[in-house]
């Protein structure tokens, strides 16, 4: 079901993307494919995480003959972009709902962990 719906989408911006030459629409284009796609296939009750991943496959797939060069680098700058702030994010919220307890217990064997790894590396 998400294959389809990713495929589907990935299609029709595919056509969009090939009458299109300007950067800024064409990133518009790639976050709006992977919104839609992902909240649509939601909605049919199948896997929005694949409709979005096969929407970037189908994309990626035909971008010789639909984006240009610098469209394509344009786009790869974006969502190297969006990804970094995205984890940065997801190791923030995550540093700020982690116990002070819990690291401190588990210091001392991530340590010794940490030192064995190093041993192990080099032997």
């Amino acid at each position: 079901g998400g294959i389809f719906v990713g495929a589907v989408f990935g299609l029709i911006v595919n056509e969009i993307l090939k009458r299109n030459k300007n950067e800024n629409y064409t990133i518009w284009l790639t976050i709006l494919l992977a919104v839609l796609s992902f909240f649509i296939a939601e909605h049919f009750e199948v896997s929005g995480v694949i409709a979005c991943v096969t929407a970037g496959m189908v994309i990626s797939a035909a971008r010789s003959e639909t984006l240009s060069p610098r469209e394509y680098r344009a786009v790869l700058d974006f969502w190297e972009f969006a990804r970094f702030g995205a984890n940065s994010v997801i190791f923030l919220v995550l540093g700020t709902l982690m116990k002070i307890d819990y690291l401190t217990h588990y210091f001392a064997l991530g340590i010794v962990v940490v030192f064995v790894l190093i041993i192990l590396k080099f032997y």
